[in-house]
């Protein structure tokens, strides 16, 4: 039973540290820059257990807030979760429940998990406007469009490449439970 508890704490912590370390890279193309955090948070949900996507970005959130450069554009502490990406980043562990509740797991079809990240992402925008509309001061409608606009088509591509690579992983995950 400690072996299997090990093993899920170090799936846990290799997720995190992955995130940690992929999520910083952004290409700045709106009021939002375009991350790979998000790509990280969709493979991770597709790969866990809902309660175990859950706390590999809880772990990845409180690693940048402690002041850990691991937010978008190398930024990390208190300071992120009063700017404009604030309510992407409050999101993001309830958005990889999210998506790893409804996708399934391994046994999930491909439009199921397609339907989940679908609706993760709409879940994201939602609460990204909010606190950019918070943050910014600007009507929600406007807060969509600024965000939603620039960022759609890669988050689409973010969602196709992590569709494949969970498709090509699943096996080496299904094995190790």
């Amino acid at each position: 039973m400690k072996s299997k508890a090990l093993g899920r704490l170090t799936r846990i912590s290799l997720a995190a540290a992955l995130m940690c370390a992929v999520a910083p890279l952004a290409l700045p193309i709106g009021p939002i820059p375009l991350t790979l955090g998000t790509f990280c948070l969709f493979l991770i949900s597709l790969c866990f257990r809902p309660s175990d996507a859950f706390l590999t970005v809880l772990v990845y959130i409180a690693v940048g807030a402690l002041g850990l450069p691991v937010f978008s554009g190398f930024m990390g502490g208190a300071q992120a979760f009063v700017g404009p990406t604030c309510g992407f980043l409050l999101a993001f562990p309830f958005a990889s429940f999210l998506i790893s509740f409804v996708g399934g797991g391994f046994g999930g079809r491909l439009v199921r998990r397609l339907c989940a990240l679908l609706l993760g992402t709409v879940f994201l925008y939602i609460c990204g406007a909010i606190g950019y509309l918070w943050v910014m001061n600007v009507p929600l409608d406007r807060s969509l469009l600024l965000l939603l606009l620039p960022l759609l088509l890669g988050e689409l591509l973010k969602m196709a490449v992590s569709l494949f690579v969970f498709a090509r992983f699943a096996p080496f995950f299904q094995k190790r439970g």
